[in-house]
């Protein structure tokens, strides 16, 4: 007689940028050995895309696309599909940067601090559009950067005006709404921006929302208390 197939339990999320409800379960032990592998490589790349296959399989909707979500809730999914796989608590180790706290004294100790998954949220999201308007008549409509999009980081020459371009659905007057050709037509758009312009297209990626996290801890020896703030995945773990 052939072994039971065992269930796995089914949650629900919320999706942080379109408030859109999914359903998810945890990820199952091929999928952790995977990811254990991957984080042994110490490669980001390799990392990352053991990630989107684990969000693919544990993700229960149909039509979903892991590929368009945008960065922050690919980490946000990421992390509560963890929390419900492996438990919600993080153990995390700190001490005092260069060995010394605020008084000067060398103190090295190492102070362990256990965080609540579900405690870490996205911050920034509300009152933050996607609308740009570069003068009283036109604006851009952009969408998130993408996990997928910080690879265009890697190249230094072109990452900003590519990461820009790249994020543009729509541009639009007072008449019309016009679709972007190519990756090409939109870098052109960019590059014939005015600084003033630019500066406001720049201040929209600089207020984008992040997966972020503060706390405070006390020292186990000395009892200064530091602040402590995470920032994205990568800071999690």
């Amino acid at each position: 007689m052939p072994l039971p197939k065992l269930t796995a339990p089914i949650f629900t999320l919320t999706v942080p940028s379109t408030q859109k409800v999914i359903k998810y379960r945890p990820f199952l032990v091929k999928e952790e050995k995977n990811l254990l592998i991957a984080q042994e490589s110490k490669d980001m790349e390799t990392i990352m895309n053991v990630m989107k296959e684990t969000i693919n399989s544990c993700v229960l909707e149909e039509n979903f696309d892991v590929s368009k979500l945008a960065s922050f809730d690919f980490e946000y999914l990421f992390l509560n599909i963890r929390a419900k796989s492996v438990g919600e608590q993080i153990k995390l180790n700190y001490r005092h940067h260069d060995g010394k706290n605020y008084k000067g004294e060398e103190c090295k100790e190492v102070t362990e601090v256990q965080l609540n998954i579900e405690d870490i949220k996205v911050q920034g999201l509300e009152n933050h559009s996607c609308k740009v308007m570069i003068n009283d008549d036109m604006g851009i409509m952009f969408r998130y950067p993408r996990f997928s999009d910080m690879k265009i980081l890697n190249n230094e020459d072109t990452a900003d005006i590519e990461l820009i371009a790249s994020c543009i659905e729509t541009v639009f007057d007072n008449e019309n709404v016009y679709d972007p050709d190519n990756l090409e037509d939109s870098i052109k758009f960019v590059q014939s921006l005015n600084v003033g312009s630019l500066e406001k297209v720049v201040d929209f990626f600089k207020t984008i929302p992040v997966l972020k996290h503060s706390f405070e801890y006390t020292c186990n020896k000395c009892g200064q208390k530091d602040l402590v703030t995470l920032e994205g995945i990568s800071d999690f773990f």
